[in-house]
């Protein structure tokens, strides 16, 4: 009897902590989706909601709350303005996944993504959560679909399914907040940040994802042929210079021009100062 009333108690027990967690999530999110399932699992395991009362979950229940330095955002299950955007025109609010990421860390699955929206494939894409970017007139700042959009750019997808919100949608966590799972943070709405003196690129990134095209610096770029033309001959020529020809420190071009005839075979460095080193051949240059 005793086994059987402490089974009892423990269902019991179960029932109302499950029904809690189902409660604080039906507050957090309006429609069923991947969240809401995933947050009432981790509930129900004690991850997440251990100290949180459940009237605490009614005044961020339809907000996205924003992290200071880039930490990420609580996301919620909100509705919004379906719109079609321009690729170009979107910036992705984790600096951290850049075109190094996407490309290593994620490839299969970023080239997954590309492949499924080549033509019209993107139009199956679900939407990306974006908000008019506070800080660049013209531009769309992605809230959640950061992955998406990345592969959109580097597969270079001209546009983007969004649901857009409005600045009444988002939260930013305080200053000095550190994101801690299940915590509700202090937050200030985005509406009044600028008046009340907070630095909002802290909140929202101004730079866009860089391309692999963009990424190469000159010197990268470079092919053999303009690192041979780089240096070398004064004057309009330039190019390497013929160490065989040099009269104080001064060398014809290493390329012979049409007819030309040298005493040797043209033995060429970058510059007449490393014409004083021979190599490691035995003989300086060819006699034929």
């Amino acid at each position: 009897m005793k086994l059987t009333r402490l089974l009892k108690q423990l269902l019991e027990e179960q029932k109302k902590k499950a029904d809690r967690c189902k409660r604080i999530a039906d507050r957090k999110y309006d429609k069923p989706s991947a969240y809401k399932s995933g947050a009432i699992v981790r509930c129900r395991k004690g991850e997440i909601w251990k100290d949180l009362k459940e009237e605490e979950a009614k005044d961020t229940t339809k907000k996205f709350i924003v992290y200071p330095d880039f930490q990420g955002v609580d996301p919620a299950n909100i509705s919004g303005q379906n719109k079609i955007i321009n690729v170009k025109d979107a910036l992705g609010n984790e600096p951290n996944k850049d075109y190094n990421y996407f490309t290593t860390e994620k490839k299969d699955y970023v080239d997954k993504m590309i492949q499924s929206a080549q033509n019209d494939g993107w139009k199956s894409f679900p939407p990306i959560i974006a908000i008019s970017h506070p800080l660049l007139s013209g531009k769309y700042l992605i809230i959640d679909g950061n992955h998406r959009l990345g592969a959109f750019k580097i597969g270079k997808i001209p546009q983007i399914k969004a649901t857009v919100l409005s600045y009444d949608d988002i939260l930013l966590a305080v200053p000095g907040t550190k994101w801690q799972e299940g915590k509700t943070p202090e937050t200030i709405t985005l509406k009044d940040a600028k008046s009340k003196g907070i630095d909002l690129k802290k909140y929202f990134t101004t730079n866009d994802l860089q391309l692999k095209e963009e990424l190469l610096t000159e010197k990268q770029k470079e092919t053999l042929r303009t690192w041979f033309k780089r240096k070398g001959a004064p004057g309009k020529e330039g190019g390497w210079v013929d160490c065989n020809t040099c009269r104080d420190g001064k060398c014809k071009p290493c390329g012979r021009k049409k007819g030309e005839k040298r005493a040797k075979y043209p033995s060429c460095r970058p510059t007449p100062a490393q014409c004083k080193t021979k190599g490691k051949g035995k003989k300086w240059g060819k006699t034929k």
